[in-house]
């Protein structure tokens, strides 16, 4: 669970960890939703649920890991700064990962075309 207005997770704070167990299956194939939350005692809850199997996880982050108005300025002035350069990333990593699936669905129509 983050916190943050960057493009890319490793740019935003994390506030809390949790873990759903996916069988493995092909890439894309996995669907999850994830719910977030938030109560009048400014509790989050993020639920994340495998849409296949129906099993769900869920987590609850406490207000204590707010942040300042300082530091949520800061963030902010960030994701201005570097959101040109946030962009790009995601663009490449968003290619990357197009390519790789052509690359398998090509794969395995030689397979079975035997080639």
């Amino acid at each position: 669970v983050l916190q943050g207005e960057r493009e890319l997770a490793k740019d935003n704070r994390s506030l809390a960890r949790f873990q759903l167990k996916v069988p493995p299956l092909p890439a894309g194939v996995p669907r999850v939703e994830v719910m977030f939350l938030i109560d009048a005692n400014g509790i989050l809850n993020v639920t994340a649920k495998d849409v296949r199997t129906a099993q769900s996880q869920s987590i609850e982050v406490k207000p204590s890991y707010g942040l300042s108005d300082e530091e949520v300025e800061r963030m902010i002035g960030e994701s201005f700064k570097f959101a040109s350069e946030d962009l790009k990333a995601r663009q490449l990593i968003e290619a990357r990962t197009e390519a790789e699936a052509i690359l398998k669905a090509t794969e395995k129509a030689f397979r079975l075309g035997g080639h």
